[in-house]
């Protein structure tokens, strides 16, 4: 019971993050894609794949 109230618990997160990437990735495009180079984009995939080991 604990096991699957934790899977839950992971996975709302999980959607969680990625709606926050991908509003934060809206928010780049649309303010920076002209004069920063995309490095956080990249940090938080990179976040998102670590996170998703875990699970």
């Amino acid at each position: 019971h604990e096991k699957r109230e934790e899977f839950i618990a992971g996975e709302f997160l999980l959607k969680n993050s990625l709606t926050v990437a991908a509003d934060t990735m809206k928010l780049e495009k649309h303010f920076f894609a002209k004069s920063i180079p995309r490095v956080d984009t990249f940090m938080w995939m990179l976040l998102l794949l670590s996170f998703n080991t875990h699970i």
